[in-house]
């Protein structure tokens, strides 16, 4: 197995990473956290760190360490809060909370409808 120390970023449901940990060193490339999960792997230390795995529903698998066990725990607490489909559950979340509040209901969820159809809504309504 080939080993390459890298630095993470997280931004969104985007993880960057750096060759180093200079804030401006430009990233070498980013993984986009969709379809995913995080998967601890092991309470020992390996010979890199503490070990834990972002696996992807198309099979691949990225493995990750950390200096200690409370980073790998925050690491994949925030990199499990990040990916897109909790992003989404979270703003269906706060949308409805705000409706309940102003007392009106969506009967369409616009943005939902768009991204199931990959339309736009104009396109969608024919006069």
């Amino acid at each position: 197995m080939v080993s390459l120390e890298k630095w993470c970023r997280l931004r969104g449901n985007l993880l960057f990473y750096f060759k180093s940990a200079d804030q401006f060193s430009e990233p070498q490339g980013c993984i986009v956290l969709e379809k995913y999960r995080c998967v601890r792997h092991g309470d020992l230390r390996e010979y890199d760190g503490f070990v834990f795995y972002l696996e992807f529903e198309d099979g691949l698998r990225q493995r990750f360490a950390t200096n200690t066990d409370q980073e790998r725990l925050e690491w994949m607490q925030a990199i499990g809060l990040a990916g897109y489909d909790v992003k989404r559950a979270q703003l269906k979340y706060l949308r409805e909370q705000i409706d309940k509040k102003r007392g009106m209901i969506h009967d369409v969820d616009v943005d939902m409808l768009r991204l199931q159809t990959g339309k736009e809504i104009g396109d969608l309504i024919s006069f």
